[in-house]
């Protein structure tokens, strides 16, 4: 088995080989453009038994399944994110944002994202929008705030230190060391543990 979190050209060099010795494939990389995370699927999809995901963290895992259920809020109740990563990280807005706004864009039908207020103007119903910040060694902080005409809730995730990632890719393996079924997984079905 092997674990990895490296960066995309690495993932898409090293895929066919894991495949290849039938090596059993953890990924935490970020920052693929759709068409590389396409032909990383690709290669692995049916091929081995392997989890991906843009956030190893138990906590974070759990924000996403809250943040399914925004649906059920009324429709003038608007969502955005914010998130702050250490200055030496390359890919921004952070993969985890992007899972953060997949799922948003699912349960409230944004269909744009916004990364810069000042050229976007006034918000639009259909636009979702992302702020990053690089600052110093911080690990990882998400906040999501969902507004409505007249009151405001506030979803936060902080990451004290890349343990709450290593103690989530760890549980991974363990569970991805018992599948036999050669598909993609992702964090929530190690979470479920079926």
């Amino acid at each position: 088995m092997v674990l990895s979190a490296t960066n995309p050209e690495a993932e898409l060099t090293n895929a066919p080989i894991a495949v290849e010795t039938n090596t059993k494939l953890i990924i935490g990389t970020t920052g693929f453009t759709s068409s590389q995370y396409n032909q990383l699927t690709s290669i692995l999809n049916g091929k081995i038994p392997c989890v991906i995901t843009s956030n190893f963290s138990i906590g974070m895992n759990f924000v996403f399944k809250i943040l399914e259920s925004l649906d059920t809020l009324p429709s003038d109740y608007e969502t955005s994110v914010f998130e702050i990563h250490h200055s030496q990280k390359e890919d921004a807005p952070s993969g985890t944002a992007l899972t953060i706004a997949d799922i948003i864009s699912n349960s409230q039908k944004y269909d744009q994202i916004i990364y810069d207020r000042k050229s976007s103007g006034k918000r639009k119903p259909n636009e979702l929008e992302i702020v990053s910040n690089r600052i110093g060694g911080v690990p990882g902080i998400h906040e999501i705030n969902i507004a409505g005409p007249n009151e405001m809730i506030k979803i936060e995730h902080t990451a004290f230190s890349r343990k709450a990632f290593a103690n989530g890719a760890l549980l991974a393996a363990k569970w991805l060391n018992s599948k036999t079924e050669s598909k993609i997984y992702e964090m929530k079905d190690v979470l479920s543990g079926n």
